[in-house]
């Protein structure tokens, strides 16, 4: 836990003065006095001699350098902060004249990006971590990433406030700050499958996580009902599996997608999940696929339409081989790491004629699960990557599975002990806790008759009720693992389940919720005792920003609470 850490100036300062800096930086002291900054302020970026910050896994990848990077965000540092800043009189008493009268305090006229060496990088570990001083008309950054670069700018922009007169100012100057994150592995898991999500959505998206410094963006790219990416040398995957023809993802697509987000200080990657959630390649490879559409369906998998990838299959082995060759350096180019799924895998499909197994027993699926699983591993590591699983595969399934394996964990409480006890890296997302798809009621219509399991009032859906982002903010994934568990624990990822939700409602859905996910990652878990009323005020002001920027993000708290401190809605 990190928030011991801020400063107790800084959380004095939260019910007199507005400041949002989400999420919390780790040392923060503040002075009172205005500064101005021109969104045309000149930066300056003092590179490391000694070059890069990290040399690139796959040889095939040809990234932005750092200096490339820093100079993209300086660029877009500009925009940030006037598309950020805002006139915020929500966050003070009604009638009081808050904002300093122009031309007072000083004006910020340089800011200077020093880098400096790394304290170590490693496949999934960057170090993130900068310092910011803000003082004497200056401010000075220092990182020895782009990424930690990056993270400086943005808390450099929610600094500062839009006056209604015109100009930006902070009213807490002279600013020293120290800032790294407690986890490595920051992320957020969209699906594009179930409901189609365009690129453009994903790229607002990416805007989000970078502006509240999540650093992985998990792409659950296919699943049984539709296969929304193109993969050019099996053109009919998409041409047949997606929606309709302009509901998939051109390669062109994916690669601008995946440089947006990597541009951002944001590592994509991408989830084909598989044997299970795979019945849309029926409709391209129907010989591929076991039981597709079988019922009654709840008997054969947890979503209609059914159908897995059959087993103990040469075929099968040469699709995954034809969409490795395609994919595999598409994506390498970007990520070190590739998700091979693996969760609600159903073994009744394996008891049906033509599956490869011809069994529903664990004990003979097993064995051709294991080569299927080891089969397309070699792949994603041939190809300069190392494989996420789901938790099934490792917990379930008891499959043997190299120790480069991440294991993503998403059904207990129990599972991130039992994976990181086993040696394993994982990472945490429990259903009950950082599912944002959770509460919106059942997607199942009840039939007149049904007398194994009927659906009645109030259709619920099987992880309700909803989340609010006081209980992702309160989820404590690590509060009972041994310092050797939590050693193995890279972090974790909030969960955006595509079943009820498409570009029309994604916003209201994802944020702010995910913001409480994002300090939690970054700052370290603060269990119920942590979500108080001064969280309430800064999440009410990144969410005033993020509106700012375009995002129809959720309402924090009404504005009576905030105007009046907060306090007085506490209880």
């Amino acid at each position: 836990m990190r928030f011991s850490l801020i400063s107790a100036l800084y959380v004095a300062q939260i019910s007199t003065t507005v400041t949002a800096l989400w999420p919390a930086p780790s040392q923060l002291s503040t002075g009172t006095s205005v500064a101005w900054i021109s969104p045309n302020v000149k930066i300056t970026y003092v590179p490391l001699n000694s070059g890069g910050y990290r040399r690139d896994v796959a040889p095939q990848s040809k990234r932005p350098s750092d200096a490339q990077l820093i100079a993209g965000a300086s660029q877009r540092f500009s925009k940030l902060l006037t598309s950020s800043a805002y006139i915020p009189w929500k966050l003070y008493p009604k009638g009081k004249d808050f904002e300093p009268a122009p031309g007072s305090g000083t004006t910020i006229s340089s800011v200077t990006i020093t880098q400096v060496p790394s304290k170590g990088n490693s496949t999934d570990s960057v170090d993130e971590s900068y310092t910011l001083k803000l003082s004497d008309s200056k401010v000075k950054i220092t990182a020895a990433t782009a990424q930690g670069a990056m993270h400086a700018l943005t808390t450099l922009t929610q600094l500062f406030y839009l006056s209604s007169k015109g100009g930006y100012y902070t009213t807490q100057a002279p600013v020293t700050i120290q800032d790294a994150p407690e986890f490595s592995w920051r992320g957020l898991n969209v699906d594009i499958a179930r409901n189609y999500e365009p690129p453009s959505k994903i790229k607002t998206l990416i805007d989000g996580l970078a502006f509240n410094k999540f650093n992985r963006l998990h792409i659950h790219a296919t699943d049984s009902q539709s296969w929304p990416l193109e993969i050019p040398s099996i053109p009919d995957l998409a041409g047949k599996g997606a929606y309709r023809p302009d509901y998939a993802w051109t390669a062109a697509d994916l690669e601008d997608v995946q440089s947006y987000a990597y541009a951002r200080g944001v590592m994509p990657y991408i989830e084909i999940d598989s044997p299970g959630h795979t019945a849309s390649i029926a409709w391209s490879q129907p010989d591929l696929i076991v039981g597709y559409n079988q019922q009654p369906w709840p008997t054969f998998c947890n979503e209609p339409p059914c159908g897995q990838v059959k087993l103990n299959s040469k075929a099968t082995n040469e699709f995954f081989d034809h969409l490795a060759a395609d994919l595999y350096p598409r994506t390498a180019k970007w990520s070190e790491r590739f998700h091979s799924g693996g969760d609600e895998l159903n073994a009744n499909i394996y008891g049906l004629p033509g599956s490869g197994v011809g069994s529903n027993s664990s004990a003979k699926i097993k064995p051709a699960l294991q080569n299927f699983v080891r089969h397309v591993h070699q792949n994603i590591r041939k190809n300069g990557m190392k494989p996420i699983v789901w938790e099934e595969m490792l917990l379930n399934w008891n499959l043997t599975l190299e120790k480069d394996v991440i294991i993503q964990t998403w059904l207990s409480t129990d599972s991130i002990a039992t994976a990181t006890s086993q040696g394993y890296k994982a990472l945490f997302g429990e259903y009950s806790w950082w599912y944002m798809d959770c509460g919106f009621g059942q997607w199942v219509d009840p039939l007149t008759t049904n007398p194994n399991t009927p659906i009645v009032p109030p259709y619920t859906d099987y992880c309700s009720p909803y989340k609010s982002w006081r209980e992702i903010y309160a989820y404590d994934p690590t509060a009972n693992l041994t310092a050797a568990q939590k050693a193995n624990v890279l972090g974790g990822e909030v969960h955006m389940w595509g079943e009820l939700t498409d570009p029309q409602n994604f916003d209201g859905k994802v944020w702010p919720r995910a913001s409480a996910a994002a300090e939690l990652l970054w700052q370290g878990p603060t269990g119920p005792k942590g979500v108080n009323y001064t969280v309430t005020n800064r999440l009410a002001d990144q969410r005033e920003r993020m509106v700012a920027m375009g995002f129809e993000a959720s309402v924090v708290q009404m504005t009576w609470c905030l105007q009046t401190g907060g306090e007085s809605c506490a209880q």
